[in-house]
């Protein structure tokens, strides 16, 4: 059986936050499900952005966004970043910060190498 997509989120912060010199931490911007009136509440602050990365950290000093999406599928579900996700990206990497799309604790490795030796987000 295939990893959910929030066992893979939990393994890359798993593995992110016992690196050296990295913090790192999920991001909450989905609604709060209200089961009386059995509809998900959103939050009217103007201050969030849709497409927020899943995972926003620090490492040695560089800032990082990561969405996280599961491995692609036969079936064709849903394994995308959206494009207010992409958006989100653009503009971390716009204002010299790193933003990747993780599908896998093996992309997390790589994010940290490239973090590391390359720094070309």
């Amino acid at each position: 059986m295939q990893a959910s997509e929030k066992q893979i989120e939990s393994a890359i912060l798993d593995y992110m936050n016992i690196q050296k010199g990295c913090f790192a931490f999920k991001v909450n911007t989905a609604g709060v499900f209200d089961p009386s009136r059995k509809v998900f509440r959103t939050n009217k602050n103007r201050h969030l952005h849709n497409g927020t990365s899943d995972i926003i950290g620090v490492y040695q000093g560089r800032m990082f966004a990561i969405e996280v999406k599961r491995p692609k599928t036969a079936d064709k579900q849903k394994t995308y970043a959206s494009k207010q996700q992409k958006e989100f990206i653009q503009r971390v990497k716009a204002c010299g910060g790193c933003g990747y799309v993780a599908r896998s604790i093996e992309d997390a490795r790589n994010i940290i190498l490239d973090l590391e030796h390359s720094g070309l987000c």
